[in-house]
């Protein structure tokens, strides 16, 4: 099965952000040391490898994909609203993005990397809400 959305890049804060096309993309705070999916009301941020440390790889799947074929660790999870069926993946400063079209609704996500601390390969599962 292939990726509904693949994103390579540098992400000069180690931060990668999941909205819809048309959010404000309000970044959250940077929530507890341990927690690495921020939801906020616009968006959904990341904890990734920051571009000091190299590329990541960012692929977005949808439901019914074989969780045995992502990443192993699971990093959190929360729900985000896709109401212009849009969603984008992108850095903090939207320098490199990807879109991915969607349904419009609410979606959850599960986002499950390599590792724990800077995952470099990153599987960002949706699934209707």
């Amino acid at each position: 099965m292939d990726a509904l959305g693949l994103l390579r890049a540098e992400f000069g804060w180690g931060l990668l952000v999941l909205a819809d096309r048309d959010s404000d993309r309000k970044v959250p705070g940077p929530g507890l040391p341990a927690q690495l999916v921020l939801p906020g009301a616009d968006a959904a941020v990341v904890k990734v490898r920051h571009a000091q440390t190299g590329e990541t790889v960012v692929r977005i799947w949808a439901e019914g994909t074989d969780r045995g074929s992502l990443q192993p660790v699971e990093l959190g999870g929360c729900s985000i609203q896709i109401p212009s069926g849009v969603l984008v993946v992108s850095d903090v400063e939207g320098a490199d993005s990807a879109t991915v079209p969607l349904e419009p609704g609410m979606y959850a996500l599960t986002v499950l990397g390599d590792a724990v601390v800077e995952a470099a390969l990153v599987d960002v599962l949706l699934e209707r809400a």
